[in-house]
């Protein structure tokens, strides 16, 4: 999900880019590691999706945007509030002798993309 990613963060580059040229893009590299990831995926020698039909390619094709575009560290607080108030509802559930809510599929996915940006950081740095 980081393809080309220049080792800086959205805000250094959005900031840098502002500076030369006045405008901002946010999220920049987030957007960009997405496009390039379907452009990878349409290439003609990978064809990673030639199999999907018009309606699951765009189905596919908008949950891994937003999967991607939820690794943006400004949106971190966001989730994180989704995440408690998903907490919040199953544990107040199983006090009132429920059963617990499944989550919704596109949060988890986009908490679960988002844990694997976030711990890059605590791997050794020849396997990050």
């Amino acid at each position: 999900h980081d393809l080309e990613h220049p080792g800086v963060s959205s805000q250094f580059v959005a900031a840098a880019e502002e500076l030369f040229t006045g405008s901002y893009k946010d999220p920049l590299l987030e957007k960009h590691h997405a496009l390039r990831a379907f452009e990878v995926m349409v290439d003609r020698e990978v064809d990673l999706l030639r199999g999907l039909r018009t309606v699951k390619y765009y189905e596919f094709r908008g949950d891994v945007n937003r999967a991607i575009l939820a690794t943006d560290i400004d949106k971190h607080g966001e989730y994180l509030a989704a995440l408690r108030a998903h907490v919040a509802k199953v544990d107040a559930a199983r006090a009132a002798g429920g059963e617990a809510l499944a989550m919704d599929k596109h949060l988890e996915m986009e908490l679960i993309l988002k844990c694997a940006d976030i711990s890059n950081v605590v791997k050794p740095w020849a396997t990050a």
